[in-house]
């Protein structure tokens, strides 16, 4: 007796191959299998359904006890940004209006003053205070470029604060 494939003889009414129609068949199997599943153990009348009540936070919002606290927390979010940021170059600081008004000479200057600067961290500064020892001081501001992790960029951004004093 010959074996009858049904797959090949279905695969050529639906113009699919043996492969394709297993995986058709596959899934239709699954989802029969997940539509049973769902009707005898999650019925309607299962007392496990949970009701959300809202009303209460919708009465605090319509009344304006919550738009209080969304202002409060907002300001608060933005000192959280500013305490995460490891500079003030951005924000209005009072450090940053120090920086305006007077500048810094680079051969006499400490790593706390370096950082001062907008974009200049500590391992930045670290790096400035070396190169300064080893050249027995800068000649010029442009020397700066000479420093891993300043580039033209930023010494175009920090050039307004700083200066070189040649007498130490």
């Amino acid at each position: 007796m010959k074996k009858i494939n049904w797959f090949k003889i279905t695969g050529r009414k639906f113009g699919l191959t043996e492969l394709e129609l297993k995986v058709v068949f596959f899934l239709s199997i699954s989802f029969c299998a997940g539509l049973f599943i769902k009707v005898v153990f999650y019925s309607a009348e299962s007392p496990e359904k949970l009701i959300f009540d809202y009303s209460k936070q919708d009465s605090a919002y319509y009344s304006g006890e919550i738009n209080e606290k969304n202002v409060q927390k907002r300001v608060d979010s933005k000192q959280e940004l500013l305490d995460f940021s490891g500079n003030n170059s951005f924000g209005n600081s009072e450090e940053e209006n120090v920086l305006l008004e007077k500048s810094i000479n680079i051969n006499t200057a400490d790593i706390e003053l370096f950082m001062k600067l907008p974009g200049i961290g500590i391992k930045t500064a670290e790096k400035i205070v070396i190169l300064r020892n080893i050249k027995s001081g800068f000649q010029s501001v442009d020397e700066l470029i000479e420093v891993k992790g300043i580039g033209a960029v930023k010494l175009n951004r920090i050039k307004k604060y700083i200066f070189v004093d040649k007498n130490k």
